[in-house]
């Protein structure tokens, strides 16, 4: 009765009280049979989860050299294998496999492994370290979590505060953590919350995860958290991020609501980063994908996917966008390509944008050329003002194929001349108030690359005689080559990148 009285407050309330003898072996039947009846109804381990391995022992022996113990789950592990090890974040390779003093050639999950790996010194490898494929250990410096303080934990009565230094546990490893608490400052036991935890140094932690947070002399247990979200620097968690926070602190489990609300925040992102390091299963991400193609959620290409709301607004807007720019100004070569994330209000990476024009000329009636997107069924149209000023700009750069904005003619006109000639890339632009035809910009480049291939390096005042220019267009001229990777500034020399 004593017993079952400080358990009624705890998680173990409905468990079970087995009477037994560790002198006498009396009971030891009934424990027996309570703890396979207990094991029954415990969920299966995922056999095809992405192999994982915490190292809690790491040693050498002669003549083999690092051996690291663990615990495996996920996919088994084979001889010859390679695996990726964090820390320190190497690739190795399976030596050989020992299960409790029996070698072997494949351990599956749920089995004590004994790991022989290659490559890699035994200092290196802590307790703490992690085993897992290469592409599943990504530096972890802070973790999005929803935090619960059980009421068991008195907290000597006093509240975990935001800001306060704690200890983080997970797996094998422990390490130093700020705790930001972000709908209220402090947390008692028996309330929940979410916070994020800026880790001290980089660990390997899976979205999904649990950890356990205890004070920062690890003496005493504060509370457990669930993570919702791994990062690799701190950042600003607004109210849209805490919504999607939420919504996975509901569905724990749901591989379906994990990947909707990742792609719903980040827009659009690799398929193979889509809930990725976690414990969910190929075949539950290809559930996932599936049931939200589906519901019409996601748009898929290639190997990215997309929120469907994001990409029927881009269609959108790009499309009123451009068609706007042709009607107001027939002569303008389409939108600017990099005004695209200004337009949708997301910030792109290079490879983003490449594959969202990409995809959007595939499908729509789209064309891109010199940094521009427009119709496919677009001519520009040209005044004959238009193309007389052309002309008169392209005769005044015959000779010397330099243009300097002190020969313009000050008006709508010739801006939108020479912009036409920019944009249809028989002009560059070097700067804001120098232009060079195409064909001496390319005898400039020509010459200077032949020049340098034979010298190895050489002045300004060198090449400017090389070009055959004046010193006021060799300088930025080369500057313009420098930025476009063709030569590189040491000092008062040019070398060739």
């Amino acid at each position: 009765n004593s017993i079952r009285k400080k358990l009624d407050t705890s998680v173990l309330a409905s468990s079970e009280i087995i009477p037994f003898s560790s002198k006498t072996g009396e009971g030891l039947t009934d424990l027996k049979k309570s703890i396979l009846s207990a094991l029954k109804t415990l969920p299966e381990r995922k056999e095809e989860a992405p192999t994982r391995l915490l190292v809690d022992r790491s040693f050498s022996l002669k003549g083999m050299g690092t051996v690291v113990t663990g615990t495996l789950t996920g996919n088994p592990l084979l001889i010859n294998d390679s695996i990726g090890v964090y820390p320190p974040g190497k690739k190795s390779r399976i030596r050989s496999l020992h299960n409790h003093n029996h070698s072997s050639d494949k351990l599956t999950t749920g089995l004590r492994a004994a790991v022989n790996l290659t490559d890699i010194p035994q200092s290196e490898v802590k307790r703490g370290s992690v085993l897992a494929s290469p592409e599943y250990l990504i530096p972890v410096l802070t973790l999005d979590i929803i935090l619960e303080c059980s009421s068991r934990f008195a907290l000597d009565s006093k509240p975990l505060k935001t800001n306060s230094i704690v200890r983080i546990h997970h797996g094998t490893a422990n390490t130093e953590a700020r705790i930001i608490l972000l709908d209220t400052k402090t947390i008692i036991p028996g309330q929940r919350a979410l916070a994020q935890l800026r880790l001290s140094k980089a660990v390997s932690i899976w979205l999904g995860d649990r950890i356990l947070i205890r004070n920062w002399q690890g003496n005493k247990t504060l509370a457990g958290g669930l993570v919702l979200n791994i990062g690799n620097k701190k950042t600003q968690i607004t109210e849209r991020i805490k919504k999607t926070l939420k919504i996975k602190t509901r569905f724990p489990d749901s591989a379906i609501i994990w990947a909707y609300t990742q792609i719903e925040l980040e827009k659009i992102l690799r398929l193979d980063h889509l809930i990725r390091p976690s414990s969910f299963t190929k075949s539950e991400r290809n559930q996932a994908i599936s049931h939200l193609v589906k519901k019409n959620n996601i748009y898929l290409f290639s190997d990215w996917v997309l929120s469907n709301k994001f990409w029927n607004t881009l269609v959108e807007k790009v499309s009123r966008s451009v068609d706007k720019i042709h009607i107001d100004n027939p002569a303008s070569s389409g939108m600017p390509e990099e005004s695209l994330s200004e337009l949708l209000n997301h910030k792109f990476d290079y490879e983003q944008l490449e594959k969202l024009l990409g995809e959007l000329c595939l499908q729509y009636n789209f064309i891109r050329h010199g940094g521009y997107i427009a119709r496919k069924t677009h001519a520009r149209d040209q005044s004959d003002n238009l193309r007389d000023e052309k002309e008169r700009i392209q005769l005044s750069m015959k000779e010397s194929g330099v243009l300097t904005r002190s020969q313009l003619i000050e008006d709508n006109l010739s801006t939108q001349a020479l912009r036409f000639l920019i944009e249809s890339g028989d002009i560059l632009s070097i700067n804001d108030e120098i232009f060079m035809s195409a064909m001496k910009y390319g005898s400039c480049k020509l010459a200077v690359k032949m020049h340098l291939r034979g010298h190895g390096k050489a002045t300004v005042s060198e090449l400017k005689k090389v070009m055959n220019t004046s010193r006021k267009i060799a300088v930025p001229v080369l500057e313009k080559m420098d930025s476009d990777g063709i030569t590189s500034r040491q000092g008062d020399y040019r070398v060739l990148c």
